[in-house]
């Protein structure tokens, strides 16, 4: 039962961090997803390797491998202790105030992962079993050992819950506040999880024996608080719908009503097409709508100006009756270009018909919805089908 548990959460952890991985390899993720990968990594190594099938299997190995496997699988709980902070920290406004309490929390875990490393190598753990059993002097150095690794992560939860609680009152109520409920949560079980672990201070000074696998109140307490750690961490920083679903839905169709217009410029203009930057998206549904839907405005201005050596001075003759419609007219501008670019009729920048584009855009969203219109024109004006006609027909002599 309880290895079932703790594989499970150590297969949880260890799969969000490999997505987390898969989705930023093509650009630098930022310091809350660089936090979040490597908290989900460590903390899966560490129930893997507490679980007590693996403490059994190592023991299989020598007690000095047992022993040393004990110590890494604590260093590893450690540092997820830390990135979780680390990954609190940087939800928090950038300043000085940040980077004073980053440079800290950097400082002290390093000071305490080699403090740890130090007493647990002088305590001369020998294995028996899944317990970790001392001699002399090596009890001191294993109770200070434990006490030392159950208190920073008792100081390091506790005032990262409490910051994280204070960033969550000045957030509007919603998916947002949400999760840092959800991250102030799992580190008011992670407290608690530390406060169980001091009991293993108790067994070293009074049987000379320490545990060295996961026990049921162990398992169930962290299972708890790394699950509660993951999900928050998600939904504050993972997925861009449900930090505002409205605004991620009028992205959303935004993006998909300039489909056509940049599928067809792409096709021109393969090298239009800009790196994702790691944004996480899928094909037709991009998470991060909004930087999805910014990054096509980019490509179909890039495509446009590629094709500017094939605009036919004559296009705006040929939409005369519809000079009152700019978007009509632009539409039929980049029509013609596109077909006269596929029969590599080129016309010369020098005589390229004037951009019909309006003068006031003064916004992003004033050149998102110019361009939709311009989209809709494109797909369904008879005028830019007659002038595509028209070059197709030229381009055919």
């Amino acid at each position: 039962m309880i290895d079932s548990a703790v594989y499970f959460t150590a297969l949880l952890a260890l799969l969000l961090g490999v997505h987390k991985l898969w989705t930023v390899r093509t650009g630098d993720a930022n310091p809350q997803t660089r936090h979040q990968v490597l908290f989900a990594l460590c903390i899966s190594g560490h129930f893997a390797l507490a679980a007590p099938a693996t403490i059994d299997f190592t023991q299989r190995l020598g007690e000095s491998y047992a022993g040393l496997l004990s110590m890494f699988d604590d260093e590893l709980r450690t540092a997820a202790i830390h990135f979780f902070a680390m990954l609190a920290l940087a939800l928090l406004p950038e300043g000085e105030d940040r980077q004073r309490a980053e440079r800290r929390q950097r400082r002290i875990a390093a000071a305490t992962m080699t403090a740890a490393a130090i007493l647990f190598l002088a305590a001369d753990v020998h294995g028996a079993g899944t317990a970790l059993v001392v001699h002399g002097l090596g009890v001191p150095a294993l109770a200070t050992y434990d006490a030392l690794l159950a208190g920073y992560a008792a100081w390091c939860l506790g005032t990262t819950g409490l910051g994280i609680a204070r960033y969550a009152r000045r957030v509007e109520p919603g998916m947002l506040r949400f999760g840092a409920g959800l991250l102030v949560a799992a580190a008011v079980v992670g407290v608690v999880w530390a406060v169980w672990n001091l009991h293993e201070v108790q067994s070293v000074l009074h049987l000379r024996r320490g545990e060295g696998d996961a026990d049921t109140a162990d398992a169930v307490i962290g299972s708890l608080s790394v699950v509660l750690g993951l999900s928050g961490a998600a939904l504050l920083i993972g997925y861009g719908p449900a930090r505002d679903p409205g605004r991620w839905l009028r992205s959303y169709r935004q993006y998909r009503a300039l489909e056509h217009l940049w599928s067809v410029l792409r096709t021109a203009v393969p090298g239009i097409v800009l790196d994702a930057g790691g944004r996480r998206h899928v094909p037709g549904l991009p998470l991060d709508a909004e930087f999805m839907l910014q990054r096509r405005v980019i490509e179909i201005y890039d495509g446009r100006l590629a094709l500017r050596p094939y605009f036919d001075p004559r296009v705006p003759d040929w939409t005369a009756e519809h000079e009152g419609d700019a978007a009509v007219v632009e539409a039929a501008v980049i029509a013609a270009a596109i077909e006269a670019a596929k029969a590599g009729r080129r016309v010369g920048e020098e005589n390229a018909a004037p951009s019909a584009a309006l003068t006031d855009l003064h916004s992003a969203d004033d050149e998102v919805a110019w361009l939709i219109q311009v989209a809709e024109a494109f797909g369904s004006s008879p005028v830019v089908a007659q002038v595509r006609d028209l070059v197709r027909a030229e381009s055919a002599v």
